[in-house]
């Protein structure tokens, strides 16, 4: 039995000679620089689609990955739909049950142009979690941290559970002070925000580590926006035992001052007698 994504794409091909965009099987593999014989298997069901074909079927034809990935919209998209449109792509599990799909620091670079490149999308780590409080409507997604500027809210190599912000709702949803992932045209980057989107086109991101300058981002240079719902974090230091004895360091130094203020008095009383 075939993978749901080949079932699909397989759909859109024979929507291809349906409409007699293409005209046979060998003419659709010729088309893409694939193997004639290698895509018979495939439309035998004995072989998968891979992620070669699929990227390159996207980009000749315009097959909509969301359909091909999640089932959802058209099978395929008209250009302007292909040069305007951003196609959140989502990962799900055998039973359709959509994933958080993990960017690791290793990935992000790679992140900032491939976000909507369901094919690099599909090659990333996802998993679920149990507890309802980390669900949402909307797709959810997880980011490493490397950096210290978030520091002492978020450390390095903690992770952030996060919700994705469509753009449609930036200008209106996005809260002053609260944390994001913002993806921009070089970076990923986590940062409370200053929304200034109506009045100058722009955010201002700060850090909480205070050795970290404030900077704006102008809206044209972002590509997501995710709201930081969660973190996991490894950081687990002991409670400093130092914080813990004040109370009993100040009553000692008390009663050192104490005494050292009763020798002064005895000191100065044996002076004025002599």
């Amino acid at each position: 039995m075939n993978s749901v994504v080949t079932q699909r794409f397989m759909q859109c091909f024979a929507s291809l000679i349906e409409s007699k965009r293409v005209r046979s099987a060998r003419q659709f593999a010729n088309s893409l620089d694939y193997l004639a014989q290698s895509f018979n298997q495939i439309v035998q069901q004995k072989r998968e689609v891979g992620v070669d074909l699929i990227q390159k079927a996207i980009a000749e034809y315009h097959i909509n990955p969301s359909f091909l990935f999640t089932g959802n919209g058209p099978m395929f998209l008209i250009q302007n739909q292909m040069d305007d449109s951003k196609i959140l792509t989502i990962v799900t599990d055998v039973d359709q049950v959509e994933q958080i799909v993990h960017v690791p620091v290793s990935a992000q670079a790679g992140y900032c142009s491939g976000f909507s490149d369901p094919v690099f999308v599909s090659q990333l780590p996802y998993y679920s979690l149990p507890s309802l409080k980390f669900k949402t409507d909307g797709t959810m997604r997880s980011f490493d941290i490397s950096g210290e500027s978030m520091m002492p809210v978020i450390n390095p190599n903690d992770m952030v559970i996060c919700s994705y912000l469509h753009q449609c709702l930036w200008e209106s949803h996005l809260k002053e002070n609260n944390i994001y992932v913002i993806v921009t045209t070089h970076d990923v980057v986590v940062k409370r925000i200053s929304n200034k989107l109506r009045t100058e086109r722009m955010l201002l991101l700060h850090s909480d580590n205070v050795e970290f300058l404030s900077y704006a981002v102008r809206v044209a240079d972002i590509k997501e926006i995710w709201q930081v719902r969660a973190k996991v974090s490894t950081a687990l230091e002991p409670v400093n035992q130092k914080s813990n004895n004040l109370p009993d360091e100040f009553e000692q130094l008390k009663e050192i001052v104490n005494k050292q203020s009763v020798l002064l008095e005895e000191f100065l009383e044996k002076v004025k007698h002599n």
